[in-house]
């Protein structure tokens, strides 16, 4: 399953987002669904693309933590084998699905993010996790096997439903190991992120605090990253 969630608040950058993911190599695929942080608007339907389904969460706002909760609940009921998992703001560089498919969340991680927000990390290319004691960063990207999606599938896994305290990304962190994969594949382009680290830098006019720490760029051939398979294809995705 791949999931992208969005809020009817702010659709800006949804179409975008929706286009480089199929860009990217999802554009066959079928079991493709925007959430919703509230009800389905009108402006959300079209923005929408073809193969892509789109479903409401909740009458109103509940915010991404109980929202992303409740796309996992979703993903472990349905048993499917992963989810990729995208914030509505992001881009994803050349053949990225297919390199997503064919990377394995590290056996000692419960998630594996394929952007990089996160301070105090190595740049070094590999799986890194995070320093000890340092809450998680970043939801844009993620890749979770269903093995652990399965802690989420009783009702009882939910987070508080109120709008106040932690982010989802940290709440996220709190259940699962967190991994980054590194160089990182995906940048962000919201306005917003939490992270500030290296805020006069830029790349292609863009802050990179906002886009992301160690991207490859947007033409880089993600089936040639160093810890991608050698065998994956360029083919046979989504068939």
């Amino acid at each position: 399953m791949i999931s992208v969630l969005t809020t009817p608040r702010r659709t800006e950058y949804l179409r975008d987002t929706l286009l480089s993911i199929d860009a990217a190599g999802a554009a066959t695929l079928t079991d493709k669904i925007v959430f919703v942080d509230g009800p389905v608007t009108g402006t959300i339907h079209q923005n929408l693309l073809p193969r892509w389904q789109v479903m409401g969460l909740h009458p109103s706002s509940k915010g991404t933590r109980l929202s992303l909760w409740r796309i996992l609940n979703l993903a472990a009921r349905q048993g499917v084998s992963f989810l990729l998992h995208f914030e509505d703001d992001v881009r994803v560089c050349k053949n990225g699905v297919p390199a997503m498919l064919a990377i394995d969340v590290p056996h000692w991680a419960g998630f594996l993010s394929f952007f990089q927000q996160n301070k105090n990390m190595p740049g070094t290319p590999g799986f890194h996790g995070l320093p000890q004691g340092q809450d998680w960063w970043g939801a844009q990207s993620l890749k979770i096997p269903s093995r652990l999606l399965l802690k989420f599938r009783d009702e009882k896994s939910a987070p508080p439903a109120s709008h106040h305290g932690m982010q989802c990304d940290v709440w996220l962190g709190q259940q699962l190991t967190g991994s980054v994969l590194l160089p990182s594949i995906v940048r962000h382009v919201g306005l917003r992120t939490t992270i500030e680290t290296q805020a006069g830098e830029t790349l292609s006019g863009e802050s990179i605090h906002r886009a992301g720490l160690h991207y490859v760029g947007d033409e880089f051939d993600a089936l040639t990253h160093p810890f991608c398979p050698p065998t994956s294809s360029r083919t046979g995705f989504g068939q």
